[in-house]
């Protein structure tokens, strides 16, 4: 009976772990807790070199142990599960109250037989993987096995076919297909919806994945767009593991009735002699394999089975050194996690063939490791608050040791930790959790800086743009004809749902990273697309008349587009002035129009958006080669962004002919980042051109992109960017040489006022 009481409370506890509600607050404890935990897992992932340590499922891990310290009701009881969570994977390490005790021995008996161990970073290998290709950015553990990564290998691997929508567009559809799957990571079905301009339907289960290591069916319903090109069907594993795919069925609506649409070799039973399946497209990659196999299926003779594959460089070939500094053992973190516990972690340990020194507990490291495997499977949405803690956990952690642009943000580091993780407790489903980590990011200021989370349905936009006129919010114009009889271009808004403009406007923008001219920009966009912020009226002044009218999201992004930018052709605008439509024009195009180029007495370039590629026009305006270096990837080894060097480099530019004497005007404004920033760079630096507009968003540099448990897709800039000079981009963007803003006059009678100015100056 006793024996049966014990079982009886112990499930009980298990199903508190699992069923944790959601929290109104943290009390001062679990911050403390968490605060902890946080430091404690970014020194040991990112810095500490153990075989353990590398080998470590960090998200899964995260999951778990924000749940374990949660519980704790004291510092004693933090300590002890702070030691309980580390000491396996990072058996050299100490977690201590007061002063620091005698520290572990990392020396082996005979050094000679070992090499150092340490981590090198350029920027930061979000997946802590040595990339033998050339990519910007990478994480290694010197004198340790070297992974390969080849490219197109980017953490997943789909199968797909593509449909026919000749007969099916408009229609719903339903998409089903059993899943199972063993993993670290998790199994999807998608379906996608291929337009020729824009977005589709899509939905690739990212708030729901599939995670049980039993068979289940899941479905995809939606609706076909009426402009379909193809329907794109298929599934997926996403990380590591073995996801299992079988029994795939389409049907559309007709009517009230639902019509199967065949799906060739949908049940995997038919495969050529590499076991690849017929009619099924599978991708060319190292790190996966994918193949018909009998051993396994819900039905029939056979099922489809996704594999991660780990695999070595030439036979555990040993990473060298990707820079010259690196730590040398007897090198520490020691750092105060929380007033009162500290820690004391190596940055370099000594390392054999078989494994690095000390080596840590196996029956403590396998426990650990099958607890939080088993626990996390579990937590897959951002609806777990678990899932929402390690997403802040995991985020911070990468922006605190690698973001380059911390003394442009407006928090400290801590605070934003703190600010994070009390909101994160606050909100009740995935979405809640989408909007706290996009007012995470916002404090940070960088514009590359950006939350998506996978889901169904189109992207539905309001029926007017709205934008800037002489700082006031004004329609710039309509999308749905059915108001113009209400609403016309230059009128002035001056309520969102009843409340002020700008009150709207700057909370759109709080969820926007980057500069001033840069969230004003994504503000408006943000507005008029997110589904989360519901719009239901507009309150504006109409003809001097005040009047509120009823709006919806359901505008096409087509038609979005199309009104955005007022669009002009490649051409002769003027005599002797020739417009070019960067935004639009490849660069075969601006090639076969190089004879005209010649010929124009100006040329005005407009690249307000982003580049079509064809950035090889400004070797065309230089006279000489240049050399610069503008762009740093950060060399670190210390944690915290502490004292990085820099890895420089640049575009390296030479003339080419024709050279174009023309006299030359670029266009530009907030729109314009990154590729368009590294463009607008060398005409502004190098005297190339007269710009005119408004500043472009400052937000250069290669993006360095993560996924978090709950499917949340993150960019962030992970690298420094500076003009040509060497003096401050970031925020700044590129200040044009003639300041021109759309003015209400302007937008009303439907100017383009930028455009009107570089024509009057090239007239002169």
């Amino acid at each position: 009976m006793k024996k049966r009481i014990t079982l009886f409370l112990y499930s009980l506890a298990i199903l508190a772990l699992v069923c944790q509600p959601a929290l109104a607050q943290l009390t001062d404890q679990q911050e403390r807790n968490l605060t902890a935990f946080a430091k404690m897992y970014g020194y040991v992932q990112y810095f500490h070199p153990s075989d353990e340590s590398a080998t470590t499922s960090w998200d899964q891990f995260a999951i778990y142990g924000v749940n374990k310290v949660m519980s704790a009701k004291d510092d004693d009881q933090l300590l002890g599960v702070l030691n309980e969570l580390f000491k396996p994977i990072a058996p050299a390490a100490l977690i201590y109250k007061g002063k620091e005790p005698s520290l572990p021995n990392i020396n082996p008996i005979n050094k000679n037989d070992y090499n150092i161990v340490a981590w090198q970073h350029t920027g930061v290998g979000v997946k802590n993987s040595y990339n033998a290709k050339s990519g910007t950015y990478k994480s290694i553990r010197i004198n340790r096995p070297v992974i390969k990564i080849s490219e197109g290998n980017d953490g997943f691997a789909p199968t797909s076919i593509a449909i026919n929508t000749d007969s099916l567009r408009g229609k719903a559809f339903s998409f089903t297909g059993w899943l199972k799957v063993n993993a670290v990571g998790t199994g999807a079905l998608f379906a996608r919806v291929d337009k020729k301009y824009g977005p589709g339907f899509f939905d690739n289960m990212g708030n729901r994945p599939a995670s049980e290591n039993t068979w289940k069916q899941y479905t995809i319903e939606g609706i076909i767009d009426k402009d379909a090109e193809q329907l794109v069907l298929g599934a997926m594993l996403i990380g590591e593991g073995d996801v299992w795919i079988d029994d795939l069925h389409l049907k559309v609506k007709e009517g009230n009735n639902w019509k199967e649409v065949p799906l060739e070799n949908g049940s995997f039973e038919n495969h050529d002699e590499n076991n690849k399946p017929d009619n099924w497209w599978t991708p060319n990659k190292t790190n996966y394999r994918l193949i018909c196999q009998q051993q396994e299926k819900k039905e029939g003779k056979s099922a489809l089975l996704i594999s991660s594959i780990t695999e070595f460089l030439d036979n555990g070939k040993l990473a060298k050194p990707i820079f010259d500094k690196y730590p040398k053992p007897g090198e520490y973190i020691r750092q105060t996690l929380v007033s009162g516990i500290s820690c004391s972690v190596p940055l370099a340990l000594y390392g054999d063939n078989d494994h690095t020194y000390p080596t840590a507990d196996n029956n403590d490291l396998e426990t650990l490791h099958s607890k939080y495997i088993s626990f996390a499977s579990n937590k897959r949405s951002g609806d777990s608050l678990d899932v929402r803690l390690a997403g802040v956990i995991i985020s911070w952690n990468i922006f605190r040791h690698f973001f380059p642009y911390w003394n442009d943000a407006s928090v400290q580091p801590d605070e934003l930790l703190h600010s994070t993780l009390l909101a994160s407790v606050s909100d009740k489903t995935a979405e809640d959790f989408r909007v706290t980590l996009e007012r995470m990011l916002g404090k940070l200021h960088d514009g590359h800086m950006r939350v998506y989370l996978p889901g169904s349905g189109e992207m539905k936009f309001l029926p007017v743009i709205l934008a800037r006129g002489d700082d006031k919010v004004v329609v710039k114009s309509i999308i749905d004809s059915t108001l113009l009889d209400r609403v016309a271009p230059g009128d002035i808004v001056t309520a969102i749902n009843g409340r002020p403009v700008e009150e709207v406007i700057n909370e759109m923008k709080e969820r926007v990273s980057g500069s001033s001219q840069y969230k004003d920009v994504m503000a408006f966009a943000r507005l008029s697309r997110d589904s989360y912020f519901p719009v239901n009226n507009l309150t504006l002044l109409h003809k001097g008349n005040k009047v509120t009218i009823e709006v919806t999201r359901n505008s096409a992004w087509e038609a979005y587009v199309k009104g955005s930018k007022q669009r002009v052709p490649a051409g002769w605008i003027k005599p002797d002035i020739y417009y070019l439509d960067l935004d639009a024009e490849p660069m075969d195009s601006i090639k076969a129009r190089m004879n005209d180029l010649t010929k124009a007495k100006a040329i005005i370039c407009d690249l307000r958006g982003y580049p079509n590629s064809n950035h090889e026009l400004i070797t065309h305006l230089l006279k000489k080669e240049e050399d610069t270096k503008w762009m740093f990837v950060p060399k670190i080894i210390y944690p915290n962004y502490q004292e990085p060097d820099f890895i420089g480099f640049g575009w390296n530019l030479k003339p080419q002919s024709p050279y174009l004497s023309a006299k030359i005007y670029f266009l530009t404004d907030g729109q314009a980042i990154s590729y368009a920033e590294s463009y607008m760079g060398f005409i502004k630096d190098f005297k190339l051109a007269t710009i005119i507009g408004s500043p472009t968003a400052g937000t250069n540099g290669n993006i360095n992109p993560f996924t978090l448990p709950g499917g949340y897709n993150v960019s962030w800039t992970g690298m420094l960017v500076k003009n040509h000079d060497g003096s401050k981009h970031h925020l700044t963007g590129i200040v044009p040489d003639i300041l021109v803003k759309p003015s209400v006059k302007g937008i009303a009678e439907e100017r383009d006022e930028v455009l009107e100015k570089a024509i009057s100056m090239a007239q002169q």
